[in-house]
């Protein structure tokens, strides 16, 4: 099959395959970039910018794209200040976490291999 890693993948139709309300992953930073992908950024526990990861179309042979030396961290770092029980649940991935998130659930994404 073609790589398709040129046909467009925005944050409407991520929203919508992972039935997760646009404005909300908006709010945890995802975007649209000129590069035909989703911006996935991942924060440190002070909320500063530790990496970002793309997100490509869903057709593609490489669904997913970090820059060289990118170092892998779990998915959700900023968000354990905010946890009030005494568990975090860890998945896998950012969209599991996202998901999670939506309903008040704890939990921390473990990103995929690259």
């Amino acid at each position: 099959m073609k790589d398709l890693t040129d046909k467009k993948y925005t944050l409407e139709e991520y929203a919508n395959e992972k039935k997760l309300p646009p404005d909300f992953l908006k709010g945890l930073g995802l975007k649209d970039t000129e590069y035909n992908n989703v911006a996935i950024p991942y924060y440190n526990i002070d909320k500063t910018i530790n990496s970002t990861r793309y997100r490509n179309n869903p057709l593609s042979k490489k669904r997913f794209y970090c820059p060289k030396g990118t170092k892998t961290v779990p998915y959700g770092l900023w968000k354990i200040q905010e946890f009030t029980n005494d568990y975090i649940i860890i998945v896998e991935g950012e969209s599991d976490a996202q998901t999670l998130w939506l309903y008040g659930i704890q939990a921390i994404g473990i990103p995929r291999s690259r």
